[in-house]
């Protein structure tokens, strides 16, 4: 196992500069469980103190190799039958004289082996010549102490077959990390080749990040199944501190965001020929994580009672364009007067929202969107200049360095949501649901349902993004009983 490297710090109340290193994860209940260890540079120069850190640092490190060598099963079975030989002895035995390092010793293991090996003999064959009388009453301790040896020769065989000498390890993790970070492939999107916004670039990097604070300074060769079950099992282990959720169980879509992210990492080290395959490719995570909510659809008096409500007029209009165009929260929240158009088909007019050159989630969304003449009719009468800063914006949603404003939007509109009903799987984007639910009960075919919600299967939504095809859109939707818009439904 490779260590972290220790850093120069201060303590609370100290005058003195420590050297602190991060337990590596695995190694914390030999340090009851502390999750830094610190020693003192003995300096309150702080040139001083980084001319002693290396020093420090290898006392630490050897400490962690101590706690390492202990926690092995071999030296844990020697420990074992130590015990036993030393609890009920019937030879006078020298002190045991051994350090878990030394089983790693190709010079010392055999001595030490040959050793505990004498002992249990010579013990064995003196309750083997115990009287009958005398016999029956050890002869548990017996069959105990052979089973601990028979325990201990597995593991000692197993050692020797193994190169327990120091393998050379692979490239660290966080080197290859930081190649990846500065690749065309972590600034851009795998499916769309388009660049990818910075929040989900500060999001990945952020988890990638998190990784390898848990795992210390790991190296490629160190990836195993059984590294990938541990690290998901402390991401959903509250104590670990590893995720931030506000005292929730951690869901297991954020379980596979982080999975993603480190994958990611490893998948540029295989095209590098840094390694050879994925040990956590296809990680069966099933189990862990809190299950996703599954949202349903808006009841007709559910939308009726919301549409009720004393609404500003700002939360009115958007969750009016979520119902009737089954757009995402962003598309709508981010909205600018210069996106909605209208035309004339057959002497009538046909509106319709462009968001081809939006900020969207993929290529499909970008599309342009039916308006029907009821949400048509709520965009003329909404009030211009409502964000001051950005007056080119319907809304007054503040947007984030992504330039996405649906956390804000959400917030508000979710004040509403949960007066008409507290069922988790009932909010925001469950209107999205809905209108897919209205579209099926009027019939709309799934190809047109998929584009105007920006879903299409094909990912080439430009195709029919036609302002003709508006029209077609319009007529389709007209079968739907929109009346729940309004505060008196006819």
């Amino acid at each position: 196992m490779q260590y972290p490297k220790a850093t120069v710090t201060k303590r609370s109340g100290k005058k003195s500069f420590y050297a602190c290193c991060t337990i590596p994860e695995a190694l914390r209940p030999f340090f009851k469980g502390r999750k830094q260890a610190y020693k003192s540079l003995e300096t309150d120069d702080k040139r001083d103190a980084y001319v002693r850190l290396n020093s420090k640092e290898a006392e630490i490190w050897r400490e962690f190799d101590q706690a390492d060598l202990a926690n092995h099963p071999l030296v844990q079975a020697a420990k074992e039958l130590e015990e036993a030989i030393r609890h009920k002895s019937y030879v006078d035995f020298e002190e045991f004289e051994w350090r878990p390092e030394d089983w790693f010793s190709n010079e010392l293991r055999w001595h030490l082996e040959d050793d505990l090996r004498t002992r249990f003999s010579e013990i064995s064959g003196n309750i083997q010549s115990l009287a009958p009388e005398d016999y029956v009453a050890h002869a548990a301790l017996a069959s105990r102490i052979e089973h601990i040896y028979d325990t201990f020769l597995v593991e000692f065989r197993k050692l020797s077959e193994e190169r327990f000498s120091p393998k050379t390890r692979g490239k660290l993790f966080s080197a290859v990390a930081e190649e990846y970070f500065g690749s065309v492939v972590f600034t851009r999107n795998k499916k769309d080749n388009q660049p990818k916004r910075i929040k989900t670039m500060k999001s990945e990097r952020s988890k990638i990040e998190t990784f390898m604070k848990w795992s210390g300074s790991i190296a490629l060769t160190d990836f195993t199944r059984g590294l990938g079950t541990r690290f998901a099992e402390a991401l959903v282990n509250p104590s670990s501190g590893l995720v931030n959720n506000n005292g929730k169980e951690v869901a297991a879509e954020t379980v596979m965001g982080y999975f993603t992210a480190v994958r990611n990492v490893l998948t540029y080290a295989i095209n590098h020929d840094y390694m050879d395959s994925n040990p956590w490719h296809s990680l069966d995570l099933r189990g862990i994580g809190r299950q996703p909510i599954e949202r349903r659809s808006w009841t007709r008096l559910e939308l009726q009672t919301f549409f009720k409500l004393d609404l500003p007029a700002q939360e009115r209009l958007l969750a009016a364009i979520l119902a009737c165009t089954g757009c995402r929260l962003d598309e709508a929240a981010t909205l600018e007067w210069g996106q909605i158009h209208a035309y004339e088909q057959d002497g009538q007019t046909y509106t319709y929202l462009d968001v081809t050159n939006a900020v969207v989630k993929n290529r499909a969304s970008k599309r342009l969107i039916p308006v029907i003449p009821a949400l048509k009719k709520m965009l003329d009468e909404f009030p211009c200049g409502l964000n001051k800063k950005e007056p080119q914006r319907l809304f007054s949603y503040a947007k984030d360095a992504d330039g996405k404003a649906e956390n804000k939007a959400s917030r508000a509109l979710m004040t509403y949501v949960r007066k008409v009903s507290k069922d988790q799987n009932f909010n925001n984007h469950s209107l999205r649901h809905t209108f897919n639910s209205l579209c099926r009960l009027a019939n709309l075919d799934s190809e047109m349902r998929e584009f105007i919600v920006g879903r299409s299967g094909s990912g080439e939504g430009a195709k029919y993004g036609d302002p003709a095809d508006t029209a077609t859109y319009v007529k389709a939707l007209s079968g739907i009983d929109w009346s729940f818009l309004y505060k008196h439904e006819s």
